[in-house]
């Protein structure tokens, strides 16, 4: 049997709000059994319990609120005080957000050390997860499964070369919370901070609180672990996992919802994947009709429903508006410009739309890849939506037949080919290639110091070109392999390989078998 346990004596810091920037007080307080985690707010007399009941938002950080009085960004020592098993303890804060500190939780549990722990003398009861429950937000799953102790296992990725696929599992313990997850500080975009501080967010983050991440790398002088990112994503699951107002015992598993995979439905169900997407519901429909119902019911939830939400204060027509323009414009170039004036708001407007479909996992932003060549290359990502169902429901396209003859049948064929080809191989890098002169590649991977070529082309019998054979040299690929509807393989010439789209399903070793010397 295990006791309840809160401080043996008080502690106090001083720091700023991440969000606020405004100074604040904290102290924590001893309190007695079943007395549970609450804040006080002290410069405004009102004391909000630690529960569910009093989520007030989740918007950048997790708010409480109660009686019209908030306290922000509670998550970093709620994981504190859960990873070190406290139970009861009193908050005080003298303004509306717990202060930031370094930006990870190492901060508080330093303090809690300071503090000391005591037992109380009251029986500790545990939350015991007895059968699966699984929710689905966009396009990540949440799913909590039974489990004798408390694990954490969590995946994410990002359109940025540092953030393609990050994943860790941990069994929480006072130890490994403090020695593996603890010191993970809180992370964001550059490209996002000044839209951030336009809403009033973020004012008090700086390089000394938070890990900023720029376009070629991290502007802060080091990580304090290669995969800081997901760590701190287990960081604030296990603070907002201490609302539930006892210890948890099971196991919760957060991924992105990437959907069906070549691989997962056969070669024989190509056809229905690219029309229908991977989305199961819609995959798995009983009618094409059926599937695009379900398509269209998820666009209009996800915009009117799940962004709100988030927190997300962009109109739906407008972000629908954006979206649609999007799908007809897959597989181009972004032009900031082009967006703005067709839409009528500024290019700062229109990239923070498409970062926020990006970060949800809706849109793909295939970054450019350059090298010192001596040629003008380009510079902007291309575009794509992700699923190719919602791509055609964007599009108007129901049936086989309309997306056969429509302009975009290209397009969305390459951008099916290229998302199952990174499902399959999962590179550790991906990029596209383009010169203003016109030669391009559609996909560069490196995977295991390899640097390896995908084009897609759709024609019965693709040939080589003056573009494959300027990407071959100037790239230096080890491999270069064309993708294709058709049925068989063939050679195009040294390290050059047509090969039925089917063959992705086969992975890295099928796609791009190691040469002998």
């Amino acid at each position: 049997m295990t006791y309840r346990r809160t401080l043996r004596r008080e502690v106090a810091c001083t720091g700023i709000g991440l969000h606020s920037g405004r100074p604040v007080r904290l102290r924590l307080l001893p309190a007695p059994a079943a007395h549970g985690i609450r804040f006080a707010r002290t410069d405004v007399g009102v004391e909000i319990p630690a529960t569910l009941a009093h989520i007030g938002g989740q918007d950048h950080a997790t708010t409480l609120t109660r009686d019209g009085v908030s306290i922000g960004t509670v998550e970093h020592l709620l994981a504190a005080l859960a990873g070190l098993g406290v139970d009861d303890v009193r908050v005080e804060v003298d303004g509306p957000e717990v202060p930031v500190l370094d930006g990870s939780a190492a901060p508080f549990v330093i303090l809690l050390h300071e503090a000391g722990l005591r037992p109380l003398a009251v029986p500790r009861l545990n939350l015991r997860v007895k059968e699966p429950v699984e929710v689905v937000h966009g396009a990540k799953r949440a799913r909590l499964t039974p489990c004798d102790h408390f694990e954490v296992a969590y995946s994410i990725g990002f359109d940025h070369q540092l953030l393609r696929h990050q994943a860790f599992t941990l069994r929480v313990t006072p130890r490994t919370f403090t020695e593996a997850i603890a010191p993970a500080r809180t992370f964001g975009f550059l490209r996002e901070v000044e839209m951030l501080r336009k809403s009033g967010l973020a004012l008090g983050g700086s390089l000394e609180n938070a890990v900023v991440i720029g376009e070629t790398g991290v502007l802060n002088n080091k990580l304090r672990f290669d995969d800081e990112f997901v760590r701190h994503k287990i960081l604030d699951a296990v603070g907002d996992l201490a609302l539930l107002g006892h210890p948890l015992a099971g196991r919760l598993e957060v991924v992105p919802l990437s959907g069906f995979s070549m691989g997962e439905v056969g070669a024989r169900s190509l056809g229905r994947l690219w029309i229908r997407g991977g989305f199961p519901p819609s995959f798995l429909a009983r009618s094409a009709e059926d599937s695009l119902t379900w398509r269209r019911d998820l666009v209009h939830t996800f915009l009117e429903r799940d962004l709100p939400q988030l927190g997300v204060t962009i109109p739906s027509a407008a972000l629908l508006r954006f979206w649609s323009m999007l799908a007809h414009y897959h597989g181009g170039v972004w032009n900031a410009a082009e967006f703005a004036r067709s839409l009528g708001v500024s290019e700062p407007t229109v990239r923070r739309y498409l970062d926020l479909l990006s970060g949800l996992y809706m849109v793909r932003q295939l970054p450019p890849w350059h090298e010192n060549l001596g040629k003008r290359q380009v510079k902007s990502p291309k575009v794509y939506v992700r699923d190719s169902g919602l791509l055609h429901q964007l599009l108007g396209i129901g049936a086989e037949s309309s997306l056969l003859s429509h302009p975009r049948c290209g397009a969305s064929w390459e951008g099916f080919a290229i998302e199952e080809t990174l499902k399959a191989v999962r590179p550790d890098e991906a990029y596209f290639w383009a010169t203003h002169t016109g030669a391009e590649l559609d996909l560069l991977l490196l995977k295991e110091g390899r640097r390896l070529g995908v084009e897609v082309k759709r024609a019965d019998a693709p040939r080589s070109t003056p573009s494959m054979r300027a990407a071959l040299h100037d790239l230096r690929l080890e491999q270069l392999v064309v993708l294709y509807p058709g049925e068989t393989s063939y050679s195009l010439g040294d390290r050059v390989t047509v090969r039925p789209l089917e063959a992705v399903a086969e992975g890295t070793m099928g796609l791009f078998p190691r040469r002998r010397r």
